[in-house]
């Protein structure tokens, strides 16, 4: 299956989304994403302004050839899944995600 060079990874909280991503990401040779990262990456733990996340996520995004970029964040999914190749959504049983 050809899943492109831009791929997002869809799920929810503690459904594997950063173990899949990294999966992916090391049989494609694409470098993996981590909106967390990008968004928890202030040292107080403070949510960024909208603005600045969009600014920071795309233009780290635009900064690569290709990537699996994973997380649930709705104020940049408009601006990720234009511009993906594929979507991946990871649906798991409520008892496996949240035992």
């Amino acid at each position: 299956m050809d899943l492109g060079r831009r791929i997002v990874v869809y799920g929810p909280a503690g459904s594997g989304k950063t173990t899949v991503s990294r999966a992916i990401g090391e049989r494609l040779g694409l470098a993996v994403v981590e909106l967390d990262h990008l968004f928890w990456r202030q040292s107080d733990w403070e949510e960024p302004p909208v603005e600045e996340f969009r600014e920071r996520v795309l233009s780290h995004l635009h900064g690569l050839s290709g990537w699996v970029c994973d997380g649930n964040y709705s104020m940049v999914r408009g601006d990720i899944l234009p511009m993906a190749d594929a979507a991946v959504w990871l649906k798991l049983p409520f008892h496996a995600v949240y035992r």
